[in-house]
């Protein structure tokens, strides 16, 4: 369920950084006008966006999914849906495993 979810999550975000559309010097928002950035938050404002962003927050307080779970592209997109409960620093309890092979060379 963890991977699906970090799949949709992910997916809807590149939805958003496609509709966005803007310069992102820095991965930052600074070249996008006033109008666009209010455009695209409506488009992502509809009844059921409101909802799976409710549903997301709550999951996401849970501690179970954290940043380093999505691609390095999309974190900082990632948190305009997650809510508060992906700000924070990952625990070590919660980080992606590392494969085996990893593992076993330490």
């Amino acid at each position: 369920m963890k991977a699906n979810l970090i799949a949709a999550v992910s997916a809807y975000a590149r939805a958003w950084q496609k509709t966005m559309d803007c310069p992102r010097p820095l991965n930052m928002l600074m070249f996008c006008g006033d109008k666009k950035l209010k455009d695209v938050a409506e488009t992502f404002s509809t009844p059921l966006d409101i909802r799976v962003k409710a549903a997301l927050s709550e999951a996401f307080d849970q501690r179970g999914i954290v940043k380093a779970d999505f691609p390095a592209d999309l974190r900082s997109d990632v948190l305009q849906f997650a809510g508060p409960g992906l700000w924070f620093d990952e625990s070590p309890i919660c980080l992606p495993r590392k494969p085996a092979a990893a593992a076993a060379s330490r």
